[in-house]
This record gives structure tokens, C-alpha cells and sequence, in this order.
């Protein structure tokens, strides 16, 4: 399967509008029911999301009035985000997805006026296909292709959970952690035998060797206990579903 990341200015969605015209405001497609395309309508599930409660206001109100929106509903909202219903009139990206059968593998998230769409294709015709349709109207900023293999898509189905959990827990470390630890991997402190030292470390980076040995300590134990983790799990899965297969 070929997987594409693509960075999307849909000139004809409201959701890429909104987070050109207001700053700050982000919104991720939690969902998006296609049944009524062929009718020349969307049906989508939103979060909109930002740190000013005044600006997400004014976004809901905003939005509501583009005329791309036929309907919108305040399914619930707190200070600092709002989900919403919407019929909107379809885009020609949504149309091209679905007459390809492109694949949606996460939800779309936009922000400064650009939307990420993560799709699978069945093979590279139908990607370039797609892409040369969007391009008609459409600008598409970033693309990151990859051929993954089918089996590997199945696994991270199978494991979406135990990845989240995995995801969610190593993305606690700090940005002081993250630096120890591609600096120590970018100056060979994990080969084999050892290019560098914790005191060759500690003078790059202008503390002291203990400072040093204290955040890769933490950050491994982090890493490490997840990754384990993960792994067992997503094994003991894919056996349990070897055997439901087989029964």
C-alpha cells in the first residue's frame, strides 16, 4: 500500500478557511460521513480548539456563516475547544478520495490555512492520479510518500491502542531529555564500542556529567519500559488474532 502525508490549502473547505482567517485556531476532523457526496455534501465531526476563549467565540460564529457550511451544530464546548456537526458542500479532494478509493488512516488536522490528510492508495497510479486532481484547484504544500507493506498497516490496527498509550507516555519527556538523547545517539554514546563518554557530553552541552547521566537515566527508563511494553502487547495481540483466524 502507498501511503501519503499531504499538506492540503483547500480553497473550497471551510475548516482550512477558518484557520486562515483566525489566527491560533486549530480543528481536527474527528469524522467524516461521505454518503451524501454524490448529493454534493459532507458530514463531518469536528474539534476546534484554541487557548483564547474569545477567538474560539468568533471562529464558531465564523464559520457558521461561510456559505461552503449548510448546517452546524454545538455538540458540546468548554473554554478552550468546541465540537461541532457540520454539512458542508463537498470539496474536490473529498470527491477525488472517494472516487479513488483513497483510504483515510487518521484524522485530518488543520492549522494556518493548510490541512494534513493522511491516505492510503492500492498502488502509485492511483496517488498520482489524485494528486494531478487536487492540483487542478487546489495547492498542496508538503507530500511524504511511502510504500508500507499490508501487513504492517494490519499490525498498527491491530495495536491502535497499545500505540496511543505508547505515544502518549514517551511524549511526556521533556525537550532537555530529547536533546541528551539524540546528542548522545549523533556522538555514537550507544555504539558499540562506545565513541563517546557522559563527560564528553557534559562539555557540550555546559553541564555537569551527574546532570547528564540523570536526564538519559530518566529518559531511557521512560523509553524503554514503553517500548517493552508495546511490544508485548502488539505480540500477545497478533497471537490472539492468529488464533481466532485459525478457529
Amino acid at each position: 500500500m502507498i501511503i501519503a502525508s499531504i499538506d492540503i490549502a483547500q480553497y473550497d473547505c471551510p475548516i482550512v478557511r477558518i484557520t486562515e482567517d483566525i489566527d491560533n485556531i486549530k480543528v481536527v476532523v474527528l469524522a467524516a460521513n461521505n454518503s451524501l457526496i454524490k448529493e454534493g455534501v459532507e458530514k463531518i465531526y469536528i474539534k476546534m480548539s484554541s487557548d483564547d476563549t474569545n477567538m474560539l467565540f468568533n471562529a464558531i460564529k465564523k464559520i457558521n456563516a461561510y456559505g461552503m457550511v449548510k448546517n452546524l451544530n454545538v455538540l458540546g464546548r468548554t473554554e478552550k475547544e468546541a465540537k461541532l456537526l457540520m454539512y458542508i458542500k463537498k470539496t474536490r479532494a473529498m470527491e477525488a478520495t472517494v472516487d479513488l478509493d483513497a483510504m483515510p488512516l487518521a484524522p485530518w488536522v488543520a492549522s494556518n490555512g493548510y490541512e494534513k490528510w493522511i491516505l492510503g492508495f492500492h498502488n502509485k497510479k492511483l496517488l498520482n492520479d489524485y494528486l494531478s486532481i487536487v492540483k487542478e484547484q487546489d495547492i498542496i504544500k508538503n507530500i511524504l510518500v511511502k510504500e508500507v507493506p499490508e501487513e504492517l498497516i494490519a499490525k498498527i490496527s491491530l495495536g491502535y491502542i497499545p500505540i496511543t498509550s505508547f505515544i502518549e507516555k514517551t511524549y511526556t519527556l521533556t525537550d532537555r531529555q530529547i536533546d541528551v538523547l539524540e546528542l548522545s545517539v549523533s556522538k555514537g554514546y550507544y555504539d558499540w564500542p562506545r565513541k563517546s563518554n557522559t563527560i564528553e557530553l557534559s562539555k557540550e552541552l555546559g553541564v555537569s556529567r551527574v546532570a547528564v547521566t540523570k536526564l538519559l537515566r530518566k529518559a531511557e527508563g521512560v523509553i524503554l519500559k514503553e517500548s517493552i511494553s508495546l511490544v508485548k502487547q502488539l505480540r500477545k495481540l497478533e497471537k490472539k488474532d492468529k488464533k481466532e483466524v485459525m478457529l
